[in-house]
């Protein structure tokens, strides 16, 4: 029998109804489709581009670096360097297109 709350058990009970939360939050500011996929139009260009950043790099994270590592060897975790800089570097570019108002989605597309 368990006379103590196992800690992990608290942990993840805890992780359930922070989830939730945020679902219902999320439910609540959502009025139209345009609202789910596009978080209403009201987000910046850093958000934009540290999503746009994210997806990329999960991609390479999860299937191509440990795959040339594997293939190659070790040496090939400079790719993981080159991936942090070149996130940064959209990063930057992000925030001074912030400045002039433009939209890295419609530049893209």
């Amino acid at each position: 029998m368990m006379s103590q709350l196992n800690p992990t058990l608290v942990t993840f009970m805890f992780y359930i109804v922070a989830m939730i939360g945020i679902g219902l939050y999320a439910y609540k500011a959502t009025t139209n489709f345009d609202d789910y996929i596009l978080g209403g139009r009201s987000l910046g260009s850093v958000v934009t581009a540290l999503s746009a950043g994210a997806s990329d790099m999960s991609g390479w994270l999860l299937m191509g670096l440990p795959g040339a590592i594997y293939l190659s060897g070790l040496s090939e975790a400079w790719i993981a360097i080159g991936l942090v800089i070149g996130a940064w570097h959209f990063l930057s570019f992000s925030q001074f297109y912030d400045g002039l108002n433009i939209s890295l989605l419609h530049l893209v597309l």
